[in-house]
């Protein structure tokens, strides 16, 4: 297998939309005596009530429906809590019929009623994905901005990747990174590795490396596979912190344990070339095979060279036919050059000459080895 040379992880994608609730303060009152406050409408009790239904907590049984009744009442009294958690439920379907658009109207209110924050940030989601409203982008990052200026780590992050992608607002990597840093600040993980990332490039701040690593240490302490994945290669190549393999293999394999596929990839390396822990041909093909069926075209390679070479696993020429199919179809030129070799050689697959020069045509727009072979057979 090739030395390790996977480049940093730098960028995300948008959080998956999900709603964020309100926590009842009360969770240690007496379920009698919230219910008899509740009955009164008291407001306060029906939302603690509520919340005892939702959670199952102080001795009643988990029940939804009454968790939406409780919410209801209190909601329909001005509750701000109470108003985000019953659009909470209607967003998931829970103890009411699913309905976007009556928990995009329950946030809404909640929102304007009481300058929720939580409301605000969950109004933001659903104007971002389009979920019971019309997808908007800059309605999203203006309830995303409100929330963020009252303080929601989660809202100020999302921001910071609108203002860092230009969706919803002009892009800016300066405003990005000061909504990534409000956020890091609050020990959010992603915004550390964001803003990590944006240390790294020298993108709206400095390029500093030791200051990516000191925020991917953040992030990867909070279990961030990605920042960990990080932190591997840069204690690997000594890259804004000492060069340490011991750390490299530690947060490598923090990362695969979280299935990172680059993880797994980078750590089957190490065991492969024997780089910071006893060489080990099984464990490093048994840690690409997880890459390789998670789809890591460099990992799907590495796989098919194993097979061809015995390297950990049995000797099996149609196996290594098989991923290095998979690998060249993502464009992996040196699995397509390997591949078209296998064609050309009738080795773990029946011989067929065409496919073999489609696809060295292929790896030849990469690979001057490919290139070289291609004017070589022309020649004869």
């Amino acid at each position: 297998m090739k030395s390790i040379g996977t480049s940093l992880i730098v960028a995300l994608s948008l959080m998956a939309a999900m709603p964020i609730r309100a926590g009842a303060q009360d969770p240690a009152s007496s379920f009698d005596a919230r219910a008899a406050q509740a009955v009164r409408d008291d407001p306060q009790a029906q939302f603690v009530l509520g919340s005892m239904y939702y959670k199952g907590s102080s001795g009643t049984r988990r029940d939804h429906a009454m968790a939406a009744y409780w919410y209801r009442k209190a909601a329909e009294q001005g509750h701000v809590k109470a108003q985000v958690n019953l659009g909470g439920l209607y967003f998931d379907g829970e103890g009411v019929a699913q309905d976007y658009a009556e928990a995009a109207r329950w946030f809404r209110k909640a929102a304007e009623d009481g300058a929720a924050a939580l409301a605000e940030l969950n109004l933001g989601v659903m104007y971002e994905h389009g979920r019971g409203v019309a997808p908007d982008p800059a309605e999203a990052a203006r309830w995303y901005g409100r929330a963020a200026e009252h303080g929601d780590a989660q809202a100020q992050h999302r921001l910071g990747l609108m203002y860092f992608k230009g969706g919803g607002v002009k892009r800016d990597h300066v405003q990005a990174a000061r909504w990534y840093r409000a956020a890091a600040a609050q020990g959010n993980p992603s915004a550390q590795f964001h803003l990590g990332s944006m240390y790294l490039q020298g993108q709206g701040v400095p390029k500093e490396p030791s200051e990516a690593f000191r925020l991917f240490r953040g992030a990867g302490g909070l279990g961030h596979e990605n920042a960990q994945y990080n932190l591997g290669l840069m204690y690997l190549n000594g890259i804004g912190v000492q060069k340490d393999l011991d750390e490299s293999v530690r947060w490598f394999r923090a990362a695969a344990e979280q299935k990172s596929a680059l993880g797994q990839y980078n750590l089957a390396l190490m065991y492969a070339n024997g780089t910071g822990v006893a060489k080990n041909s099984e464990e490093a093909a048994r840690l690409t095979s997880l890459a390789a069926h998670q789809g890591l075209a460099m990992a799907q390679h590495n796989l098919g060279i194993a097979y061809i070479s015995g390297a950990g696993v049995e000797k099996d020429s149609a196996a290594a036919v098989h991923w290095f199919q998979k690998a060249a179809q993502q464009g992996h030129a040196r699995a397509q050059f390997n591949l078209a070799m296998m064609y050309a050689r009738g080795e773990g697959v029946a011989r067929n000459d065409a496919l073999a020069f489609e696809w060295m045509q292929k790896a030849a727009n990469q690979l001057p080895e490919a290139r070289q072979y291609l004017d070589r057979t022309r020649k004869e």
